[in-house]
């Protein structure tokens, strides 16, 4: 049975190959991006969702290129 630990070790393990984390960093930009356009042109609270949400992947694209320089 796999334990945290293990699924933690095995998503390091992926992220330390290079070409990995750069389609992985690529991916979470263009995510990021279009859910801040999708924002722009919501007007409900699923806008102001979407826009925080963006903004976590920011911050998890930050830590990851903090993480893995």
């Amino acid at each position: 049975m796999l334990s945290f630990d293990d699924i933690k070790l095995k998503i390091w393990e992926w992220l330390s190959v290079n070409s990995n984390l750069n389609q992985l960093k690529k991916l979470l930009t263009k995510i990021a991006f279009f859910l801040l356009i999708a924002t722009y042109f919501l007007t409900s609270g699923l806008s102001e969702f979407l826009f925080w949400l963006a903004i976590l992947i920011l911050v998890f694209l930050t830590y990851l290129n903090y993480k893995f320089k």
